[in-house]
């Protein structure tokens, strides 16, 4: 069976500029009665083929009903037809139970119905079946015409400066019926961003007089007043406008056009007293969000620029709305930009801003000035162990890398940023600390809690920590920690000058043991009352304390005989007809977490391993360079054992032909290093070293080990 799909919106014209949605009425679809001409009434324009219906006409067409939905708030619809329907033509109807924006009455007017027109959908085939869409928005006359039958008188209207014709936005229209006895308040309504505004009111609201009903047929005489959100008018219209020619009697559906003289408008409403820096952890800054109003007749634009002691204040940049260099749009009660605060210090600033006019000639402005007190609020880990967290500590995302590579770190570790709390006389630094939590599963490295998030359960504190400030003489410049980055892992200390004795920061450091990923959580608490603000910084790394010292080594020697590679057996004299030497041992650096699979840089550190050897007080030789692959190689797939010497692979080959001087001279001169002449012998030293890449003790050492086997080697050529 085919399914038909047909689906679309409908409105009405208040006027002509003044569309509103079919909002929650029911389409109908019926049949054409057969004794119609449907070739006609299909190709016939709606405002020919519109009618309101009687009940009489609507009981007539109630066998030939198809279908019925309900639209939504914006008139939007959708009918799926399958049974008994195969793409033919249909007449489309509107059942209205109300109308939109119909006020509540003790007896509301009762449901009715009206035909739009005879319809032949244009389906196209798609995956979901035959698809046609049609939109229709009912001309004003005959909406008007519905709305009058449930009493809904409407003003769609407009609000311009009157000199630049730009909409004015956010001021507040009254409508009036100029009354013989008394004005009837019609209702109001504020404008838009486009200074479009709707009022709707009923024929009650307007119809009864003081004393008696004076106005029994007709409509309103309207006249309008407009104001500001202050209050302050800005149009004051009088009876005598409402009885203009264009004004008296008017119909259910009213269109106006109004224009005033709006002023430019400036008004600051944040930052006010104590103001905390907001992080942008994306831009790796902290900011300030100011709000208020920039806007008013002939809006150019406007700027906002931060003042201390009231000079501006060089280099600090401004976020508008919409990017750029100043803000061109016009704003009412929201948000006016963005002061990046990331370079100011704590303490008292000023707010100024400033609103253009546009057009030729000497712009109008508008100024005002807010005062504020910065916190600043910077909190932050930007070095673990001396690796830098990269693109930027703020980012919550960040991992330690050393030229973009991620690095793990072990052993004893510093901590730097800033706990950097100050600039308020009620809010600055109580305490804080750094927590450690580790991640067990790869993608549940947990997030960063928001400013003021209760401290989550299950983290350990690093020792030493948590630094507390609990005497005034404890807040000292020195004791600041930041904002400038500093060592994050404190105690306290004293010291003594002139006879005074002062507190003071005692950096320290963590020892760390543990192996895997792991969460460090910085917390701190500021003094405000009733209840501390916290704030937070997170940072995910990778520790690995985990030694390589039994997994590098040279497990023995083998020579090729036979086609076949046999082991020499320990203490004997090597000749250089051996020819070529297969060196076997182990270089090998566990990974430090199976969880993660397969392993990546850093949970697979192996950095690379080399051969060198050297005649006795000889020079250092390379046998085989760096080579970065471990051996013996990672399994498959877990689990990963350490291995033994069973295990062990080929590290590199040694041709001892290549130490052959030659005969011996006459006179004798010593051969070149590291050779020896034929029928000569010499003691030689096999060296192998092996790293990860983990940064160990503040990036000071690798986790590494030497291992070197000594032999004789024999020219016998």
């Amino acid at each position: 069976m085919n399914r038909y799909h047909f689906k679309g919106r409908l409105c009405g014209y208040i006027c002509a500029e003044c569309p509103e949605p079919f909002a929650n009425l029911q389409v109908r679809l019926y049949r054409v009665d057969k004794q119609r001409n449907v070739a006609a009434l299909a190709v016939a324009n709606p405002k020919e083929t519109f009618a309101i219906l009687d009940d009489d006409q609507v009981q007539a067409r109630k066998s030939r009903l198809l279908s019925k939905v309900e639209t939504d708030a914006k008139g939007n619809f959708a009918f799926e037809l399958g049974e008994n329907y195969a793409g033919e033509a249909f007449e489309v109807d509107v059942y209205c139970r109300s109308v939109p924006r119909r006020k509540v009455e003790k007896e509301p007017p009762k449901p009715r119905q009206f035909t739009i027109t005879t319809l032949q959908p244009r389906y196209r085939k798609t995956e979901e079946g035959f698809v046609a869409v049609w939109d229709y928005c009912l001309p004003y006359r005959f909406w008007c015409a519905v709305l009058a039958l449930f009493d809904v008188w409407t003003i769609c209207g407009r609000v311009t400066d009157c000199k630049t014709k730009q909409p004015v936005a956010a001021v507040k229209v009254r409508a009036f019926d100029a009354d013989w006895l008394q004005d009837d308040d019609l209702g109001f309504a504020f404008t838009d961003t486009a200074g479009k505004f709707i009022i709707t009111y009923s024929g009650a609201d307007f119809r009864q007089g003081t004393w008696v009903d004076v106005e029994l047929i007709g409509g309103p005489d309207l006249y309008f007043q407009i104001e500001d959100s202050a209050g302050s008018p800005l149009l004051a219209e009088t009876q005598i406008d409402g009885r203009a020619p264009a004004r008296e009697n008017a119909n259910n559906c009213f269109c106006v056009e109004l224009c005033i003289d709006e002023p430019l408008k400036c008004e600051l409403t944040a930052p006010t007293g104590c103001t905390a820096e907001e992080p942008d952890w994306a831009a790796g800054i902290n900011f300030v969000r100011v709000t208020g109003t920039a806007s008013g007749g002939g809006f150019g634009a406007y700027t906002l620029q931060i003042l201390k002691s009231g000079s501006p204040v060089p280099g600090v940049s401004v976020i508008y709305p919409g990017g750029g260099t100043r803000g061109t749009v016009p704003v009412i009660a929201g948000e006016l930009g963005q002061i990046n605060t990331t370079s100011l210090t704590d303490g008292a600033y000023t707010v100024r801003l400033v609103v253009n006019s546009a057009g030729p000639g000497a712009p109008a402005i508008c100024t005002e000035d807010v005062d504020f007190t910065l916190l600043k609020a910077m909190v932050y880990m930007n070095k673990v162990g001396k690796i830098t967290t990269d693109p930027q500590p703020l980012d919550p995302s960040a991992e330690l890398r050393v030229t973009g590579v991620p690095k793990a770190i072990g052993g004893t570790i510093s901590i730097e940023g800033a706990a950097y709390v100050y600039g308020c006389i009620d809010r600055k630094i109580r305490k804080y600390d750094i927590r450690t939590k580790q991640v067990t599963a790869p993608g549940t490295e947990p997030a960063q809690p928001a400013t003021d998030d209760p401290i989550p359960a299950g983290w350990n504190v690093i020792p030493s920590l948590p630094l507390e400030y609990t005497l005034p003489s404890q807040y000292q410049p020195w004791t600041r920690i930041g904002p400038a980055p500093r060592d994050l892992i404190n105690s306290w200390k004293t010291f003594t000058t002139g006879g005074t004795t002062y507190y003071a920061l005692k950096a320290g450091e963590w020892r760390s043991t543990a192996s895997g990923r792991y969460s460090f959580l910085l917390i701190v608490e500021d003094t405000a009352s009733p209840a501390n603000h916290r704030y937070y910084d997170i940072q995910h790394i990778w520790l690995d304390n985990k030694q390589i010292y039994d997994t590098v080594r040279i497990v023995k020697f083998q020579r090729f005989i036979d086609g076949v590679w046999s082991d020499i057996p320990p203490c004997t004299d090597w000749v250089v007809s051996f020819g070529k030497i297969r060196i076997v041992g182990l270089a090998w650096d566990p990974i430090i977490d199976e969880a993660w699979w397969p392993p990546v840089v850093p949970n697979d550190n192996f950095s690379h391993y080399r051969l060198d050897y050297w005649k006795q007080f000889g020079s250092r030789q390379v046998l085989l360079g760096k080579t970065f692959v471990r051996v013996p190689a990672l399994p498959a797939s877990p689990p990963v054992t350490t291995p033994t010497s069973t295990d062990a692979g080929e590290l590199a080959l040694w041709d001892l032909t290549a130490l052959d001087a030659g005969a011996i001279p006459s006179p004798y001169i010593s051969p070149s290093d590291p050779k020896i002449y034929r029928g000569e012998s010499c003691s030689y030293s096999l060296q192998l070293f092996a790293t990860d890449s983990t940064a160990v003790n503040d990036n000071s050492t690798r986790h590494h080990r030497y291992h070197q086997v000594a032999v004789k080697i024999i020219n016998d050529l």
